[in-house]
């Protein structure tokens, strides 16, 4: 913005030419932070299913909360129950975004039929070793399901019960902190062995929105009456995900132990709704 401004003095008149800049630290925070953010890469879904006559499975990966600058990130197969070569074949690589790049990449593995009667089997895709932006859920487990003939009245489940209990039991959508943690006590009875769990499974869904763990994740069997595990789950993604608020929520999480066994669980709480 111009302004000008006269001075007379001993009969003469000087005209002053200023120049003004209004400054909107907000504003231009705000931009800043839309611009500079690089984003983060995570698998989305984490869980996928497959016949194991089918020729491949696909996993989806993506980026999101930026897309500021190059991200580059590794890939890689790990062996679960299915086991490379004979249930799938390995496969690793990269993956590339450049800048303003928000489109999701596939990461397509083969699945072998070992013409074998057997349970389903599961597998893992990893993300690692990212360069230029954030990490987020790194592992995607595939299900291989066999179709080969087997006795109708078999028992399939492969799962269990975790209680969980969410503490505080109360969400409070009026906080606007990202940095405060939300904190889950989940028990399983199957096991007491404390390196038995898989933590990178683990996840809470609200609203087909995946929530991040916060680390330190603590596992812990206190007397040898099953497993104990403590994870904070990011505060401010999950007030973000819950779009129509009411008075009571569920909150279900799931995750898998190391030899294949997943289990799930839910706690109710309540919700304070942000006052207009």
């Amino acid at each position: 913005m111009l302004m000008t401004h006269t001075i007379s003095f001993k009969g003469f008149s000087v005209l002053i030419l200023l120049v003004v800049i209004i400054f909107n630290p907000l504003m231009n925070t705000a931009q800043a932070l839309e611009t500079t953010s690089s984003g983060t890469i995570a698998v989305n879904p984490l869980k996928y299913s497959v016949n194991e006559t089918s020729d491949y499975v696909k996993v989806n990966v993506i980026r999101s909360g930026g897309s500021s600058g190059t991200i580059s990130v590794n890939y890689t197969t790990i062996n679960g129950l299915a086991t490379q070569p004979t249930d799938y074949r390995p496969i690793a690589g990269i993956l590339n975004w450049d800048n303003g790049d928000i489109d999701a990449r596939t990461i397509t593995v083969p699945i072998v039929n070992d013409n074998i009667i057997e349970d389903p089997e599961n597998f893992y895709v990893e993300l690692y070793n990212i360069n230029g932006g954030n990490l987020g859920i790194s592992r995607a487990m595939v299900t291989i399901n066999s179709e080969d003939v087997e006795s109708p009245n078999e028992d399939k489940t492969n799962y269990e019960t975790a209680e969980v209990d969410f503490k505080p039991n109360t969400l409070n959508l009026k906080s606007n902190s990202g940095k405060n943690s939300f904190t889950a006590h989940i028990k399983l009875n199957s096991s007491d062995i404390v390196n038995s769990v898989d933590i990178s499974s683990i996840n809470l869904s609200v609203n087909d929105t995946i929530v991040e763990t916060q680390k330190p994740i603590k596992v812990y069997d206190k007397n040898r009456e099953g497993l104990e595990m403590k994870v904070k789950f990011n505060k401010q993604q999950i007030i973000n995900a819950i779009n129509n608020p009411s008075e009571n929520i569920t909150l279900t999480i799931n995750g898998s132990l190391n030899n294949g066994v997943e289990f799930i669980g839910s706690d109710t709480i309540k919700v304070v709704p942000e006052k207009i």
